[in-house]
C-alpha cells in the first residue's frame, strides 16, 4: 500500500506534458517504454482502482496518438542519445 501512494505521488513528475520520462533525470521514454508505462497504469488501476492511474495511463495514451507529441519526443530522445551517450560494454 506504500509504494502505491508513493507511486502515486510522484507520477506527475514522470509526465513531460506530452510524452512520458523513462526516469526522473527527464530521459525521454522510448515509443515502446511509453506505452509500455500507459499499459503498466492500466494494470495499477485494474488492481487498485486508484483513478490517478487511470487518469494519468489515458492522458498518455493520447499523448502517443498525436504526431506532433510522437515527433518531439522521438526528437527529443535522439537528441539526448547525442548529447549523453551511454557507455558502451563489449563482452567476450
Amino acid at each position: 500500500m506504500k509504494k502505491q501512494l508513493t507511486l502515486l505521488r510522484y507520477l506527475e513528475f514522470y509526465d513531460a506534458e506530452y510524452w512520458s520520462f523513462y526516469d526522473r533525470n527527464g530521459h525521454f521514454a522510448s515509443p515502446f517504454y511509453h506505452e509500455l508505462h500507459v499499459n503498466l497504469l492500466k494494470v495499477l488501476y485494474a488492481l487498485s482502482g486508484k483513478e490517478k492511474f487511470l487518469t494519468i495511463a489515458l492522458r498518455w495514451e493520447q499523448y502517443s496518438k498525436n504526431r506532433l507529441n510522437c515527433s518531439r519526443a522521438f526528437l527529443r530522445k535522439a537528441w539526448q542519445k547525442i548529447i549523453e551517450p551511454e557507455e558502451v560494454v563489449l563482452v567476450r
